[in-house]
Protein backbone atom coordinates (compact mmCIF):
# COMPACT_ATOMS: atom_id res chain seq x y z
CA UNK A 1 0.00 0.00 0.00
CA UNK A 2 1.16 3.44 -0.43
CA UNK A 3 0.65 6.28 2.02
CA UNK A 4 -0.69 9.78 0.45
CA UNK A 5 -1.30 11.97 3.21
CA UNK A 6 -2.91 12.56 6.59
CA UNK A 7 -5.93 14.07 6.43
CA UNK A 8 -7.23 15.34 9.40
CA UNK A 9 -5.26 15.12 12.96
CA UNK A 10 -7.69 16.03 15.53
CA UNK A 11 -7.94 15.10 19.09
CA UNK A 12 -10.90 12.73 18.10
CA UNK A 13 -10.18 12.06 14.86
CA UNK A 14 -7.06 11.11 12.72
CA UNK A 15 -7.60 9.78 8.79
CA UNK A 16 -4.90 8.72 6.36
CA UNK A 17 -5.11 8.56 3.13
CA UNK A 18 -3.67 5.38 0.92
CA UNK A 19 -3.96 3.53 -2.77
CA UNK A 20 -2.60 0.53 -3.82
CA UNK A 21 0.15 0.05 -5.99
CA UNK A 22 -1.51 0.98 -8.93
CA UNK A 23 -2.99 4.11 -7.55
CA UNK A 24 -6.28 3.28 -9.44
CA UNK A 25 -8.04 2.56 -5.52
CA UNK A 26 -7.89 4.66 -2.86
CA UNK A 27 -8.55 4.11 0.80
CA UNK A 28 -9.24 6.25 4.11
CA UNK A 29 -8.39 4.50 7.33
CA UNK A 30 -10.58 7.14 9.83
CA UNK A 31 -9.75 6.15 13.85
CA UNK A 32 -12.54 8.07 16.03
CA UNK A 33 -12.03 7.75 19.90
CA UNK A 34 -14.72 10.35 20.98
CA UNK A 35 -15.95 9.03 24.81
CA UNK A 36 -18.98 11.94 24.22
CA UNK A 37 -20.60 9.48 21.54
CA UNK A 38 -19.24 6.22 22.53
CA UNK A 39 -17.14 5.68 19.45
CA UNK A 40 -13.46 3.71 19.23
CA UNK A 41 -12.70 2.34 16.42
CA UNK A 42 -10.73 2.33 13.20
CA UNK A 43 -12.27 1.93 9.95
CA UNK A 44 -11.16 1.66 6.04
CA UNK A 45 -13.33 3.44 3.50
CA UNK A 46 -13.51 3.28 -0.22
CA UNK A 47 -12.39 7.07 -1.35
CA UNK A 48 -11.65 9.23 -4.13
CA UNK A 49 -7.60 10.36 -4.96
CA UNK A 50 -8.73 13.38 -3.17
CA UNK A 51 -9.88 11.61 0.81
CA UNK A 52 -13.29 12.09 0.00
CA UNK A 53 -15.45 8.53 0.92
CA UNK A 54 -17.26 7.49 -1.77
CA UNK A 55 -18.98 4.53 0.05
CA UNK A 56 -19.49 4.53 3.80
CA UNK A 57 -19.57 0.43 3.77
CA UNK A 58 -16.33 0.20 6.02
CA UNK A 59 -14.01 -2.21 4.32
CA UNK A 60 -11.99 -3.35 7.65
CA UNK A 61 -12.71 -2.63 11.02
CA UNK A 62 -10.09 -3.00 14.22
CA UNK A 63 -10.84 -1.89 17.96
CA UNK A 64 -10.22 0.23 19.74
CA UNK A 65 -8.81 3.81 17.36
CA UNK A 66 -5.16 3.45 16.58
CA UNK A 67 -3.28 6.65 15.29
CA UNK A 68 -0.43 3.80 14.29
CA UNK A 69 0.52 3.81 11.07
CA UNK A 70 2.06 0.22 10.25
CA UNK A 71 -2.09 -0.38 11.61
CA UNK A 72 -3.67 2.10 8.92
CA UNK A 73 -1.69 0.44 6.20
CA UNK A 74 -2.51 -3.21 7.49
CA UNK A 75 -6.60 -1.58 7.25
CA UNK A 76 -6.07 -0.24 4.00
CA UNK A 77 -4.66 -3.46 2.67
CA UNK A 78 -7.50 -5.45 4.07
CA UNK A 79 -9.76 -2.88 2.67
CA UNK A 80 -8.13 -3.61 -0.83
CA UNK A 81 -8.74 -7.21 -0.23
CA UNK A 82 -12.48 -6.92 0.65
CA UNK A 83 -12.56 -4.51 -2.03
CA UNK A 84 -11.41 -7.27 -4.65
CA UNK A 85 -13.78 -10.06 -3.15
CA UNK A 86 -16.88 -7.61 -3.36
CA UNK A 87 -15.96 -7.10 -7.04
CA UNK A 88 -15.45 -10.68 -8.04
CA UNK A 89 -19.07 -11.58 -6.10
CA UNK A 90 -20.50 -8.61 -8.46
CA UNK A 91 -18.79 -10.23 -11.19
CA UNK A 92 -19.66 -13.95 -10.38
CA UNK A 93 -23.86 -12.62 -9.82
CA UNK A 94 -23.99 -10.78 -13.07
CA UNK A 95 -22.94 -13.95 -15.25
CA UNK A 96 -25.12 -15.93 -12.77
CA UNK A 97 -28.17 -13.64 -13.72
CA UNK A 98 -27.26 -13.72 -17.51
CA UNK A 99 -26.53 -17.79 -17.29
CA UNK A 100 -29.61 -17.78 -15.90
CA UNK A 101 -31.78 -15.60 -18.59
CA UNK A 102 -30.21 -17.61 -21.35
CA UNK A 103 -30.78 -20.84 -19.69
CA UNK A 104 -34.23 -19.38 -19.89
CA UNK A 105 -34.08 -18.39 -23.61
CA UNK A 106 -33.66 -14.95 -22.66
CA UNK A 107 -31.19 -12.16 -24.21
CA UNK A 108 -31.23 -8.80 -22.64
CA UNK A 109 -34.07 -7.06 -24.90
CA UNK A 110 -36.50 -10.50 -23.87
CA UNK A 111 -35.85 -9.92 -20.70
CA UNK A 112 -36.21 -6.36 -20.42
CA UNK A 113 -39.56 -7.16 -21.98
CA UNK A 114 -40.17 -9.50 -19.41
CA UNK A 115 -40.12 -7.01 -17.10
CA UNK A 116 -42.27 -4.33 -19.03
CA UNK A 117 -38.93 -1.92 -19.14
CA UNK A 118 -40.36 -2.22 -22.86
CA UNK A 119 -43.69 -1.50 -24.56
CA UNK A 120 -44.76 -3.31 -27.87
CA UNK A 121 -45.91 -1.18 -30.54
CA UNK A 122 -49.19 -1.01 -31.68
Amino acid sequence: MIFHRTIENTDTHFKTLWSEESRTRFFVVSATEDSAIGINETMAFSSDSEGQIISWRDLAITHPASRDPARHETLASQAYVEYQRMISEDEKDSKDQRDLRESMGMGLFNHAYALGNIKENN
